[in-house]
Formats: C-alpha cells, structure tokens, sequence
C-alpha cells in the first residue's frame, strides 16, 4: 500500500471514479509523493479518510480482497446525502 504523508492535511484534491467496476476513486496525484509500505495477508491498516493511499495491481492469481469501515458524524452522513452521495456508489468529488 502507499501513502503520501501529511495529504490529510492538504486541501482534498478532485477525484473521479477509477471505472473498475468498484468503489475506486483516483485523483491527479505522483508516486514520488508516495512512501510505500508492505503489508502480509491478514494485515490490518487504519488511516484518516483524506489520506491519499493506493494500491498497485494485483501480479498474483489469487484475489486480493478489502474490508472497508468509515466512521462518520451523523451530521456528516446527513450532508453527504443532501448533496446526492447515498453511500452505495461512486460519483464525482469536486473540491
């Protein structure tokens, strides 16, 4: 997985969706702002939600599999709906 260190604290940069089928977002972003860090199966990883991480492609045959929780206010779920984001997919994030 990488990271780019301090990218919580920058302003969110726009995102769209990587169309792969999922839930993926990418943004413009260098993999030399990256710190790589490597994780084994069975691994568990926790970070602030505006920090920018990504993952290369999968070179095994075996899937690579996520289980994602976000914690929000309830304050926050409420106005992530009334701007059309209903939490079951992808739409554009503008900053």
């Amino acid at each position: 997985m990488w990271y780019v260190p301090g990218s919580h604290l920058q302003t969110m940069r726009p995102h769209r969706s990587a169309g792969k089928g999922g839930g993926a977002l990418e943004c413009r972003a260098t993999e030399e702002e990256g710190v790589a860090v490597e994780l084994q199966p069975g691994d568990c990883v926790l970070h602030h939600g505006g920090t920018l991480h990504y993952s290369r492609g999968n070179s095994t045959e075996l899937r690579r599999r996520a289980f994602i929780t976000n914690f929000r206010p309830q304050a926050m779920i409420a106005l992530e709906r009334k701007q059309g984001y209903d939490h079951t997919g992808v739409r554009e994030i503008k900053s």
